[in-house]
């Protein structure tokens, strides 16, 4: 079994990964990034990023939302 990784999550960006995995049907993935910045949050209020180590089956679609939120949010911005 290939190892996984933990993935930083910012806290401002852990609300739309928890969407996405959820629309890609990883519920149970959403919850637990959602428990995990719950966790951090109580830890260290003042923090703006957490540590995540997803599950090996929830690693590929943490990584696509994950990487799809980040193109999105380095793509230019078309606005006139």
């Amino acid at each position: 079994m290939a190892s996984v990784r933990s993935r930083r999550i910012w806290h401002a960006e852990a609300a739309a990964v928890s969407d996405a995995l959820e629309a890609a049907g990883a519920w149970q993935a959403a919850l637990r990034v959602r428990v995990a910045q719950e966790e951090a949050l109580d830890r260290r209020p003042e923090g703006s990023a957490f540590e995540f180590r997803p599950t090996p089956e929830d690693a590929a679609p943490l990584g696509d939302a994950l990487g799809a939120l980040r193109a999105r949010s380095r793509a230019p911005s078309r606005r006139p």
